[in-house]
């Protein structure tokens, strides 16, 4: 089973690949050193299409095209750690008509129709667009963390809000800012239900008895 987590920035249509992962080592690094784990990362990302791939060049925007002939994707990995999560581009107008914004409308129900969200919402709607970071099942613990904080960084970056509609984590928390999201990712008090806190204590354990140390 794979999951989800969606970001629709506010703002910053200049956002680089560069700015990107260099702010998401840090977070990443900071969250691990919050567990006990001083081990560095590096991450490294590619453009993949059904033709080839490529090292994305740091200065460059953050964008690419996902539709024909190419069907490309950005695959964003840990130097020296298998796995990683595949992250689409895409604008919310390019959808079926019917279905197109329906999105805001959820997001705005879930926000409680708060005044700021309504303000940031109406900015998104405007810039129209849309990144979705997937983690597929079996992937190693750091990928399990990373790839969250990784599109709440993005959310950051863009004054924009981070979402999930496959349960990602914990709906309570969801839809939210960057800012907020990274503050409970990965706290095993983010969840009263057992089973998922029990998840959480186990990944964390894991990292911690991993070669992240």
């Amino acid at each position: 089973m794979a999951t989800t987590f969606e970001v629709l920035p506010a703002t910053r249509k200049d956002l680089t690949f560069g700015e990107l992962l260099d702010q998401s080592q840090k977070n990443i690094s900071l969250h691990l050193h919050e567990l006990g784990i001083t081990h560095e990362i590096q991450l490294r990302a590619e453009i993949i299409t059904n033709k080839n791939r490529r090292e994305v060049l740091p200065d460059k925007v953050f964008k690419w095209s996902v539709g024909p002939p190419d069907y490309a994707y950005l695959w964003i990995s840990l130097n020296g750690v298998p796995g990683g999560t595949d992250v689409y581009c895409d604008t919310i107008s390019s959808r079926l008509p019917e279905h197109k914004w329906h999105i805001f409308d959820e997001l705005r129900e879930a926000l409680n129709f708060n005044p700021v969200y309504e303000r940031l919402l109406g900015s998104a709607k405007k810039l129209d667009r849309r990144w979705r970071f997937r983690r597929s099942m079996g992937q190693p613990e750091i990928i399990n963390l990373s790839y969250g904080i990784i599109a709440a960084t993005l959310a950051e970056l863009t004054d924009g809000l981070i979402y999930s509609c496959d349960g990602a984590w914990n709906d309570q928390f969801l839809p939210t800012t960057g800012a907020a999201f990274r503050a409970h990712y990965f706290s095993p008090d983010s969840y009263a239900e057992q089973h998922s806190k029990k998840w959480v204590e186990t990944v964390i354990a894991s990292l911690q008895e991993s070669v992240f140390k």
